[in-house]
């Protein structure tokens, strides 16, 4: 995610941005680095587009 907002902040320096061009560099910077299981686009819809509130759910697992 540092890689995606740092990507963000050199691209657009000086000019007028949107939540897309944000999203758009953070699946960039996720892709480049191969985590292809992660969609800040999904992010946004459900978290940012959606009105109520959000639950999360913990998960964990046993190392062994």
């Amino acid at each position: 995610m540092q890689a995606g907002l740092a990507m963000y902040v050199s691209k657009f320096a000086y000019k007028n941005t949107g939540l897309d061009d944000l999203v758009q560099c953070l699946n960039e910077s996720v892709r480049a680095e191969g985590t292809h299981d992660v969609d800040f686009g999904a992010w946004t819809d459900d978290w940012l587009k959606k009105s109520g509130v959000n639950t999360l759910q913990l998960e964990t697992t046993e190392f062994g």
